[in-house]
C-alpha cells in the first residue's frame, strides 16, 4: 500500500509539473507574440548607441571619459521620464574606466528601464527612450553643435545640403538671437509662402496650433513641410507689429537652389549663396559664366543669413575668386593634427569684389569671407559674423539617423580663430530687418557705390608716352586696359 501511494504521489507530481511547464511555455509564446513588434529594432537600437558612444570617444575634438557619457545617457532617460510624468527612476550603475564594460552596464540598465516603462510610452517606446539616452550622452560635451540627429532630422539635413525637392511652402527660417524666436528669413519668390504675403523678419509663433517656443530649426522644418496639396496653419506676427494673424498655406513642390544671381545697374553682378551644399560649387560656376557673358565687371557675394554647410563647398567657392594653391582654411583636429585646404583654381577674373555678411553668417560662410578678406581679394561689408569656428563630421547610423560631432576648429589664412568672435567687416554697417536686395538694403547699396568707383579705377585708360605708343600695338593697349 505504501508503495502504491508513493507511486500515485509521484505520478501526480509529474503531471502537475508537466502542466505547469506547458503553461509556462504557452505564456512565453504569448509574451513573445504580444511584444514582438516592440523588440524588432533592439539590435539596431543597441548598435546605434554603441556607434555613437565609440564615435564620441574616438572622434570628438577633446577627449571624453566613458563613464561620463554613460552617466549622461542615464540622466537623459530620467529627464525624459520626468517630462512624461512616468514614475520611474533609472539608477546609475557602478561604472568603471573600461569603455566596453560600461557600455554593457548601460545596455542592461536600458533594457530594465524599457521593460518597466514600455507600456506607459505611446508609439515606438524603444525609439523614444533611446533618443532620450542619446541626447543625454551628447549633452555631456556641452557643445551645441555636437548632437544626435533622428532619422527625420538627418533626412531634412540631407535634403537641404543636396538640393532635394520636398513638399513645403518655400521659406528660409532662422532663430533670432534676441528672444530665440523662430522667424522668416526670406520667402522664395513664386512659392506659396511668397504668395501668402510672408515677409523677412516675420515671427512664427505657432505651427498648426503648437507653440514654437524653444523649437529647433530641424523640428520647425519638419512641422512646416508635408505632403504636396496639404495645408499648414502658421500664427504670424509681422515685423514692427503687435498683432497676431493666422495664415493657412497649401504646400507645394519646393526646389531650393543654392545660388541666386542677377546683374545690377553698372554691370555689377549680385550673387547670393543660401547654403554651402554639394551642388553650390557647380551652381556658382554656372552663374559666374552667365554673368560674365552679360558683361559683369564687378561682383557682390551675399553671404548674409547663410549658416554654412560643407567645408569642401567653401573651398569650391573660394577657388572661383583666388589663385590656385592659396590656403583657404587650416583645420586643427584632435591631438594637434593640422590639415590645410587650398584652392583648386577657378574661372573668375580679378574683378573688383565685395562680400556682404551679418550676424547669421556662420561656419563655411565665415571660412569664405575670412579667406577673401585675408587675401584682400574683397572688401567685407555688414556686421560682425556669428563666430562658429568649429568643424563637424556627420556620421550615418544604423537606425538611419546620424551623429553630428565636432572634430576640429579652424583658422583663416592669416591665422584668425573666429570661434565665438566672428569676422569683423572692413566696413561696418548695421541694418534693421532682412530686406535683402531691395532699395532699403543699405549694406548692398554701400557695396554698389564702392564697386562703381572701383570699376572706374579698374578700367581707367593708362596714359602712355609717345615713345611707348610706338612700341606697343593698339591690341596690347586694349588688353592692358581690361586686365
Amino acid at each position: 500500500m505504501d508503495f502504491l501511494n508513493k507511486k500515485k504521489t509521484a505520478v501526480k507530481f509529474i503531471f502537475v509539473f508537466a502542466v505547469l511547464t506547458g503553461l509556462l511555455w504557452l505564456a512565453q509564446i504569448y509574451h513573445r507574440k504580444l511584444f514582438a513588434s516592440s523588440f524588432t529594432e533592439t539590435p539596431t537600437t543597441s548598435r546605434t548607441f554603441a556607434n555613437c558612444y565609440d564615435d564620441l570617444l574616438t572622434s570628438y575634438l577633446y577627449p571624453l571619459k566613458p563613464k561620463n557619457l554613460i552617466a549622461g545617457a542615464i540622466k537623459g532617460m530620467n529627464v525624459y521620464l520626468v517630462q512624461k510624468r512616468i514614475p520611474y527612476h533609472v539608477s546609475t550603475p557602478r561604472l568603471y574606466r573600461n569603455s566596453q564594460l560600461d557600455l554593457e552596464l548601460f545596455n542592461s540598465a536600458f533594457q530594465q528601464t524599457y521593460d518597466k516603462v514600455r507600456r506607459k510610452i505611446k508609439r515606438k517606446p524603444e525609439d523614444k527612450l533611446m533618443t532620450a539616452a542619446l541626447n543625454g550622452m551628447f549633452n555631456v560635451t556641452g557643445d551645441p553643435f555636437t548632437v544626435y540627429m533622428t532619422p527625420r532630422e538627418f533626412k531634412s539635413l540631407f535634403e537641404m545640403m543636396n538640393g532635394g525637392d520636398f513638399g513645403g511652402i518655400g521659406i528660409y527660417i532662422g532663430i533670432a538671437k534676441v528672444g530665440n524666436q523662430l522667424i522668416v528669413i526670406e520667402p522664395i519668390r513664386g512659392t506659396p509662402a511668397w504668395k501668402a504675403g510672408l515677409k523677412p523678419g516675420d515671427s512664427i509663433l505657432d505651427i498648426n496650433g503648437k507653440s514654437t517656443k524653444g523649437i529647433t530649426l530641424v523640428e520647425a522644418q519638419h512641422r512646416i513641410r508635408g505632403p504636396i496639396g496639404s495645408s499648414v496653419i502658421l500664427t504670424i506676427r509681422h515685423r514692427h507689429s503687435s498683432k497676431e494673424t493666422q495664415v493657412k498655406i497649401e504646400r507645394a513642390l519646393i526646389h531650393v537652389p543654392s545660388v541666386s544671381y542677377k546683374l545690377l545697374d553698372g554691370n555689377i553682378a549680385y550673387v547670393r549663396l543660401f547654403d554651402f551644399g554639394s551642388s553650390t560649387g557647380s551652381e556658382l560656376r554656372k552663374a559666374l559664366r552667365r554673368l560674365e557673358a552679360k558683361g559683369a565687371k564687378a561682383y557682390i557675394l551675399d553671404l548674409r543669413d547663410n549658416g554654412g554647410g560643407e567645408v569642401t563647398a567653401a573651398i569650391d567657392v573660394c577657388s572661383q575668386f583666388l589663385p590656385e594653391g592659396d590656403s583657404v582654411v587650416s583645420v586643427h583636429a584632435r591631438y594637434g593634427r593640422i590639415e590645410t585646404y587650398r584652392t583648386k583654381g577657378g574661372i573668375q577674373p580679378d574683378f573688383p569684389m565685395a562680400v556682404l555678411v551679418n550676424e547669421f553668417t556662420a561656419s563655411a560662410s565665415e571660412i569664405t569671407s575670412g579667406a577673401l578678406q585675408d587675401y584682400k581679394r574683397a572688401v567685407v561689408i555688414g556686421t560682425r559674423t556669428y563666430g562658429k569656428g568649429s568643424v563637424q563630421n556627420v556620421i550615418p547610423l544604423p537606425n538611419r539617423g546620424a551623429a553630428k560631432i565636432t572634430i576640429a576648429h579652424y583658422e583663416t589664412p592669416a591665422g584668425h580663430d573666429v570661434n565665438k568672435i566672428g569676422i569683423t567687416p572692413n566696413i561696418v554697417i548695421p541694418m534693421q530687418g532682412h530686406a535683402f536686395g531691395g532699395v532699403k538694403d543699405i549694406q548692398l547699396q554701400k557695396a554698389v557705390h564702392l564697386l562703381e568707383r572701383e570699376i572706374k579705377d579698374h578700367y581707367r585708360p593708362h596714359i602712355l608716352s609717345r615713345s611707348q605708343l610706338k612700341e606697343v600695338s593698339w591690341k596690347t593697349i586694349l588688353f592692358h586696359r581690361a586686365s
